[in-house]
């Protein structure tokens, strides 16, 4: 018989917040009812959606992301972002 797994940390990164809660709210809620902490990254968050995050027991970090741009800088700038947000954090 095996043993369950322990908790782990999930990061969801999205390139808009409002789609985690339109689109992946009910993801999010099935993994943190399996008992895990989960991260929500994305740009564009707005106090409602925090709040929603937030009551749900969801942690939320920013995310500077340009959705539609073409500047190889902006892309290194998330990078960055990501890779400092992720390090920090440390997501299984």
């Amino acid at each position: 018989m095996s043993s369950p797994r322990p908790p782990q940390r999930l990061a969801i990164v999205a390139s808009y917040a409002p789609s985690l809660i339109n689109f992946r709210f009910q993801l999010l809620a099935d993994i943190r009812a399996a008992g895990h902490e989960v991260l929500c990254l994305a740009p564009d968050f707005d106090t409602s959606v925090v709040a929603k995050l937030t009551s749900a027991g969801f942690e939320t970090a920013p995310l500077p992301l340009e959705r539609t741009g073409l500047n190889p800088l902006a892309d290194v700038r998330t990078v960055k972002a990501l890779t400092a947000t992720l390090r920090a954090w440390k997501p299984d």
